[in-house]
């Protein structure tokens, strides 16, 4: 039979009732507390019994104080067992008949007030602090410019990264403000707190917060890695197989044919809830170039402020650009943009938002048939 076991520590050692039930439940199993790390607990086997477990704020104190307070309990019956995070003191009472640790509500409230108040302090530091790097992590990304686009790319789920840590940190702050608020009130009315609580909930919410960290954990993981290996590829757009989802560019210029082309790429990208993403770049003789994207979005309530994101970033490189708003072609918004013999085309269809950029004179406007049917393809 084996003398120790090992169990996860509860997170919510502030939630002082429901460990104190879950040391007593554990004794009557026949374990009690021998060591508690940062995140493991480690018992020893004893005699299964029922009795009294008891946390007791700590504060600093000189040890022969210390040593004088441990055995003026003891000889009341009460047993010091061991630290849970450098807070609270745990003491074990097999002697029904023994009175409490602290009977007076005023020096109970006394020994309570400083560890209340730590633990209100912790809680608004913990929210206030994730808060304010949230705020933060948004504002430098709108100043760097594109920000819904950086919000769906920048970092890999960067949206993800800053409200999943502090959706469980706003979480846990309200519950540790509630149990405190409730404690000081009763002790305020001379009332003991609780040395009951539902520690298998408690227990059920740390194994959530611990499943959704690693989950986290595994999405960054194949937005990392997978990228790596099958996300990121350029291809010549002569060995494509399958019909790109781009227009041609002798549909804007019937002199720009394939055999004339100095090059052409094609470049995929896409990832575990990341845009699927296509970059196109044609070259032709006197430098005629066509530069073109292809975007379906995961969110696609993204699509359209993304449209026109990318309609601002083109007016603010070519602040003399004039707009024309286009209709049909079974599009939901379109646009042409021309500054000289620089023209943007954008387009978005549902989900999928293109944009289409050449340096040479062309009507843009007379291949929006042929863009809504690549997009469509691109489906």
């Amino acid at each position: 039979m084996k003398r120790f076991k090992y169990t996860v520590r509860p997170e919510e050692v502030w939630n002082t009732g429901a460990v104190e039930q879950w040391l007593e439940d554990e004794a009557a199993r026949g374990w009690r507390l021998y060591h508690c790390g940062s995140r493991l607990a480690r018992f020893e086997r004893a005699e299964p019994a029922a009795c009294r477990v008891r946390l007791q704020p700590h504060e600093p104190e000189p040890s022969e104080r210390w040593r004088e307070r441990i055995a003026a309990y003891e000889a009341m019956g009460w047993v010091y067992a061991e630290e849970l995070q450098k807070q609270y003191e745990v003491f074990y009472c097999d002697d029904p008949a023994a009175p409490e640790l602290e009977s007076d509500p005023a020096v109970q409230k006394w020994a309570w007030e400083k560890s209340l108040k730590r633990s209100w302090r912790n809680a608004w530091l913990l929210l206030l602090g994730y808060g304010a790097i949230a705020a933060w992590a948004l504002a430098m990304m709108a100043l760097a410019g594109n920000p819904v686009e950086n919000l769906l790319r920048g970092g890999g789920l960067l949206l993800l990264y800053i409200t999943f840590p502090l959706c469980l940190t706003a979480v846990d702050s309200v519950r540790r403000l509630g149990i405190v608020r409730r404690t000081r009130r009763l002790l305020d009315a001379g009332i003991a707190p609780p040395h009951t609580g539902d520690w298998k909930r408690m227990r059920r919410l740390d194994g959530a917060n611990f499943a959704c960290v690693w989950l986290l954990a595994l999405i960054l993981a194949v937005n990392n890695l997978v990228p790596a290996f099958t996300g990121h590829s350029w291809e010549n757009l002569d060995d494509a197989d399958a019909p790109q989802p781009c227009v041609a560019a002798e549909t804007l210029d019937p002199a720009l044919v394939p055999s004339l082309r100095k090059y052409g790429w094609v470049r995929k990208e896409g990832a575990f809830l990341l845009p699927e993403q296509y970059e196109f770049t044609e070259v032709y003789p006197d430098q005629r170039r066509l530069e073109s994207t292809w975007e379906r979005l995961l969110p696609s309530p993204f699509a359209g402020p993304l449209y026109r994101e990318k309609l601002a970033a083109f007016r603010e490189k070519f602040p003399g650009a004039s707009l024309t708003e286009l209709e049909g072609a079974d599009l939901d918004q379109a646009a042409v943009l021309k500054s000289g013999e620089v023209s943007l085309l954008a387009a978005r269809q549902g989900n999928i938002v293109f944009t289409l950029r050449i340096n040479f004179p062309a009507d843009l406007e007379d291949c929006l048939d042929e863009l809504a049917a690549a997009l469509a393809e691109g489906r």
